[in-house]
């Protein structure tokens, strides 16, 4: 159920970071640099910075109760994978295990779903949401000018082998040191 609301949540609130960019437009073109000649409605540059102050508002709230949400499910996953781990720790022979302290591997494990606890929490809705977003946009650029879109996306097989050599050598700095 946890997992289910934040989930939706997420969709809604991918959705609503689309609107901003269209009310910063609406006050950009009508009341901060005008296409018309004459006097800005001082009422509609309000009207306009209040729902921006209001969709920021509604944004922040629905972050926070996603938040909380992705917390409580990922407590319970969390408790799960420890008693997991701990189980198959206690069924290893002692050889496998004996070139460490039991202290050493309950830190471990404790260290490891802690990370791994964080990551969900804390990162994996970000990425996610940034990802909607990035499909999104790239759906209305490719609609609205495909040969923006293409020179937009010209260089993003460059920057993903960047970030694959990078963790690739990366991972091989950690395997060294475990």
């Amino acid at each position: 159920l946890f997992v289910f609301a934040a989930f939706v949540l997420f969709f809604v609130i991918s959705g609503a970071n689309l609107i901003m960019p269209y009310i910063n437009r609406i006050a950009v073109d009508n009341y901060i640099q005008p296409k018309t000649q004459g006097p800005v409605s001082i009422k509609g540059f309000a009207l306009v910075m209040l729902s921006m102050l209001i969709l920021e508002l509604i944004l922040r709230g629905m972050s926070m109760v996603r938040h909380h949400l992705l917390i409580a499910a990922s407590n319970r996953m969390i408790i799960d994978l420890r008693n997991k781990l701990f189980d198959k720790i206690q069924r290893l022979s002692i050889g496998k295990i004996s070139t460490r302290t039991a202290g050493d591997l309950m830190r471990r494990v404790t260290s490891d779903t802690s990370t791994v606890e964080n990551f969900l929490v804390n990162y994996l809705p970000g990425v996610l949401e940034q990802l909607t977003v990035f499909a999104a946009v790239s759906v209305f650029i490719l609609w609205y000018d495909p040969l923006l879109f293409l020179l937009i996306m010209l260089p993003t097989p460059f920057v993903v082998l960047s970030f694959n050599l990078f963790w690739r050598y990366m991972r091989s700095l950690f395997r060294k040191r475990w």
